[in-house]
């Protein structure tokens, strides 16, 4: 049996909608380990399905090797496929109460063309262990926002780099870098703060560590990798400055 009577659809789609926004583009989905078999199957409304190019049950159930059959995984699709896994990862975690977001990569079955979809993830309910029952989010087709000419939610001219927000893409020309959840968290804290030092405290906030000690150290690495990535696409007008004990700042030369 698919699911357990009563199939309490009505619970599930409020709190996805109480989360979400007015849009008749949005993609609901979730999984309830007591309603059905989440390891084979999870709920998504016609809109998301329609995305996919693939056909529900009368429970509006999608079997899950479906859906993974089709998601692509070239090099740009497994970098998707790495933050998923570091977001399901996340909230896994019984005392993770935040919420997650990913691109993903898929081949729509019925027109054979590619679609990008931008996921929010978060859970709805755990078991008193902390173990999850009832997880999924909602999302929206951004394939139109990996096409540069028509690219909005670009935050432009930060020295040499153009950022986009929902494909978490810094570039400059033809030149593109990837940022990975916290990479763009962290770059965007530097771009609000318009040249002010981002403190340690701060960043703990958005990185979800215990402690400032273990920010600082983690903090080095993504700082790292950003810099790298600045290098990677031509930009050397634009630097990330440490500030001993204190922080990070943005740097930008006329």
């Amino acid at each position: 049996m698919l699911h357990k009577e009563p199939f309490k659809l009505d619970k599930y789609l409020t709190m996805i909608m109480d989360r979400s926004i007015n849009s008749r583009e949005l993609i609901l989905w979730f999984r309830s380990r007591d309603e059905f078999d989440t390891d084979h199957y999870f709920w998504c409304n016609k809109s998301m399905s329609d995305k996919l190019g693939l056909e529900r049950n009368e429970d509006g159930l999608i079997y899950t090797m479906d859906y993974y059959k089709l998601i692509v995984t070239d090099e740009e699709g497994q970098r998707f496929i790495d933050d998923l896994k570091q977001a399901s990862k996340a909230i896994r975690e019984p005392g993770y109460e935040g919420f997650e977001t990913y691109n993903i990569k898929i081949r729509n079955k019925k027109t054979g063309e590619l679609v990008y979809l931008h996921y929010i993830l978060e859970v709805f309910e755990r078991y008193p262990d902390g173990s999850l029952k009832t997880w999924g989010g909602n999302g929206i087709d951004v394939t139109d926002l990996y096409v540069k000419d028509e690219l909005p939610y670009v935050i432009e001219g930060i020295g040499c780099i153009n950022y986009n927000m929902i494909t978490n893409k810094i570039y400059r020309g033809d030149l593109e870098r990837e940022l990975n959840p916290i990479e763009s968290r962290i770059f965007l804290l530097l771009i609000e703060a318009n040249g002010a030092i981002v403190s340690y405290e701060k960043l703990k906030e958005y990185m979800d560590y215990p402690d400032v000690a273990t920010v600082m150290e983690i903090a080095k690495v993504y700082i790292h990798r950003l810099r790298r990535k600045m290098k990677q696409i031509d930009c050397y007008s634009v630097t990330i400055v440490s500030h001993y004990a204190k922080g990070y700042s943005l740097r930008i030369e006329e």
